[in-house]
Order: C-alpha cells, then structure tokens, then sequence
C-alpha cells in the first residue's frame, strides 16, 4: 500500500543557539571588548561568526563600524550585520535596518530600512520599536502614520521602560499626542495590546483585519496541508482530504501544546523525524531522518520530547483505515524553529 509522507512545518520563536564552547569563546571575546582589547575580540569572535555564529556576526559587524581593532568600514560591517539578520537575530536587523536608512556601507533606501526594523521589532527588541516609530512619524519608507508611530513608541517603552531612549521616547510621544484625535490614540492603544496579546503576530492591525487574517491563515495552511499529502496531484477515492487536513492540524496542534522551548535554539536550525504509528493513534517509533548542521543535540533532544509526551494521538483512532493507511501509518514532521507561530 503506497504510504504518503505528511510534512509538518512546526515553528517555534526560540534563542540564539551555541554549544558550552562556543559560548565559552564568545565571553572571552566580549570580555576582551569591554576591557578594550578589540584584537583579542575578534580573534575570539571571527571563527565562531565564520561558522554563522549569529551574536558573533553582528558583534564583529559592530566593530567594523566603529573601527574598534579593525580599520572601519561599513561595508564590511554590513555584510556581517546581513549575515545575523538573515538568521532572524534581532539586533542585527536592527544594523541592517539603520544601515539602509543611513547609507552606511550600502545604497540608502528607507523602505528597505523600515522591512528590517519590522522584523526586529516584532520580536520585540526596544532599539528597532523606537527608531520603527520615528520612520512612521517622519514618514520615511512608508507613509506618515501616526496611529503607528504612537504605538510603536508605546511598545518600546513597555519593553524596555529604563532604556537609554526612554527619555526621548516619553518626550517624543508626548509632542506625537498634540498631533492625533482622541479616536487616534484609542485605536493605537488597542492596536498595542493586540500586538502584546498575539506575541508580536498581529502589530498595527485592527480586530477585523486580524479576523480576516486568522481566516486566509488556517485556509492558506489547510491548502498546503492537502497539496503535500496528496503528491501525486489526483485525491485517492477512500481519501477524504477534509478529515486528513484535520487530522493533520491536530497533530500539530497536540506537539505545540507539549512543546518545551529549550534556551539553544535558533532560527536555521532543521530536524526531521519520521514517526512510526499503529492505528489507535499509538506512537511505534520515532526516528530522527535528517538533522541540520546547525542543530543542536539539545534542539533535537526537545523535538523528540515533544514528541514522546503525546505518547499517543487518540482522535486518529477514529479515521477510516484505509484513510489512516494512506497518510498516517508513518508521518514525517520537520520542525524548523522560524516557521511555528504560537
């Protein structure tokens, strides 16, 4: 009987991931920074960033642009600070996003600017909140949005509210006030609390926006559920790809809600399990296919647990069986930690 793979993207927004050694080296290269001894820094940190130690990347993207212990160059300091960016380190999207807006060691271009400094924001770095609201308020890179900037200041503030900014930020909120209508800034304080309450998912959208983005969401996610499972382009008879697509969610659902997020994981991090299971929804077996490079022995570890805790999917007992033949009798999940949105 032709068994089909069912893939699962499972997401998490998790830290930056090092090994007992390579953080042991990157301290000693930060400690040599605050002593002010730069060569030594970038002795410690250079290897690690080559091997795409993200933290180490955009620390040797800082001293390039400060010429600390190298001779300055934003442009180098650029192709580092792109090279952390890209593994979703938010600081170093941050340096991209203000390296666009300066023209530091790359052509000006705010809107380009504005993309970084959202992706940083929205894992709620303080630093890319403030300078967020200040292109909304000034309306570089995108139109001029009060509502926006109000909130975004607001974010920063909750955040980080004994930061090295928070006095102009006060300041800067208190002025953007005597610019915008009581409805103004009761829509941006909701769009604030929103943006709290989703984790970052939904900033700077309202309630019925978030509906409508919920709905094209889970249809979206239905669709690319049915089309992995259904490879061969043409649905088997006895599949009813309303219950597989269901079935699928719930497992997901089921795993994210055991999930354990452990404190060495980061984005670009790939684990593939393929999961053996009987008919009661009983867990046979459970074997890692593929790992990433970059993956840890504690992220796979915390992949198989998840796993494990389920221990069994009692609502699979209750598909057709041939319908669980087809797509169920042996699943495999790649979890990749930039991908699952809590």
């Amino acid at each position: 009987m032709l068994i089909k793979k069912v893939f699962l993207g499972v997401t998490l927004s998790l830290l930056l991931a090092s090994g007992v050694a390579v953080a042991a080296d990157f301290e000693k290269g930060l400690k040599a920074y605050d002593s002010g001894d730069y060569k030594t820094a970038i002795a410690e940190w250079l290897p690690l960033a080559e091997q795409g130690h993200a933290n180490a990347q955009s620390w040797i993207g800082h001293l390039y642009s400060g010429g600390q212990g190298v001779t300055l160059s934003n442009k180098i300091a650029f192709k580092w600070y792109i090279k952390a960016a890209e593994q979703g380190y938010a600081p170093a999207q941050k340096s991209v996003g203000m390296s666009y807006a300066n023209g530091d060691g790359v052509t000006e271009d705010d809107k380009k600017a504005v993309k970084w400094l959202i992706k940083s924001a929205e894992q709620g770095y303080d630093w890319s909140q403030f300078f967020l609201a200040r292109m909304y308020e000034d309306g570089e890179g995108v139109l001029t949005n009060y509502v926006q900037a109000y909130m975004w200041y607001g974010l920063s503030l909750y955040t980080s509210p004994n930061s090295d900014f928070a006095f102009h930020a006060k300041q800067l909120k208190k002025l953007l006030v005597k610019k915008m209508t009581p409805a103004d800034i009761s829509k941006a304080q909701d769009m604030s609390r929103r943006c709290l309450e989703s984790d970052y998912k939904y900033c700077g959208v309202t309630e019925k926006e978030v509906e409508k983005l919920a709905e094209a969401e889970k249809w979206a996610e239905v669709a690319q559920i049915i089309e992995s499972i259904i490879a061969d382009g043409e649905p088997q008879a006895n599949v009813a790809s309303g219950d597989v697509a269901a079935a699928v969610i719930y497992i997901r659902d089921e795993i994210r809600n055991r999930w354990v997020m452990p404190a060495n994981a980061r984005n670009g991090m790939v684990v593939e399990l393929v999961i053996q299971l009987l008919p009661t929804g009983e867990i046979l077996s459970i074997g890692v296919s593929y790992r990433d490079h970059s993956a840890t022995d504690a992220f796979v570890a915390s992949v198989v647990k998840a796993v494990k805790k389920v221990g069994r999917f009692d609502k699979l007992s209750g598909l057709d069986l041939a319908v669980f033949d087809a797509n169920f009798r042996k699943v495999t999940l790649v979890f990749k930690p930039e991908d699952l949105r809590l």
